[in-house]
């Protein structure tokens, strides 16, 4: 058998589960869940059987920036101005705590976005895992630096 051969794809059984299901609707999904779920890392939709494609032209974009939290960004200069304009530190530590909220919603939608495009759940799950706690660790180094190791112990429990 050649390498560019087809192999026809074997017939899908039920299980006992499944059996149970009488409407053909029903029996469609399960064959259709059964093929997504051996293509990959895929986003569905909430609730449902449905996929999720990724957004390849831009439109991830549009949907991350008019998300309501997006107002916050709004505090992100206004906190490095704080800090250079000499302001108490309570301001400055404030402004940029709600500039990192949107930030941190940023980074994990377009994480899910990067591993939806990937076909290995496990480099999908590793970029998710080592991009899902760079927030933690922009905080966890913030804190070292600044001496204050027991809030770094009590993050990490």
């Amino acid at each position: 058998m050649s390498a560019s051969a087809v192999v026809p794809e074997r017939e899908l059984r039920l299980t006992s589960d499944e059996q149970e299901m009488d409407t053909v609707d029903n029996v469609d999904n399960v064959v259709r869940a059964r093929r997504l779920s051996r293509q990959g890392s895929k986003r569905f939709v909430k609730g449902t059987i449905l996929e999720k494609p990724p957004n390849y032209d831009g439109t991830g974009l549009i949907g991350i920036f008019s998300h309501p939290l997006s107002v916050l960004l709004l505090c992100l200069p206004v906190g490095f101005y704080s800090y250079y304009a000499g302001w108490p530190e309570l301001y400055t530590f404030w402004l940029n705590f709600f500039a990192m909220i949107p930030l941190a919603k940023i980074i994990g939608d377009l994480t899910e976005e990067l591993a939806s495009g990937l076909s290995n759940d496990i480099l999908a799950g590793l970029l998710n895992a080592t991009f899902g706690n760079a927030v933690e660790m922009l905080i966890a180094v913030q804190t070292l630096r600044e001496g204050l190791y027991n809030v770094v112990k009590a993050t990490l429990l």
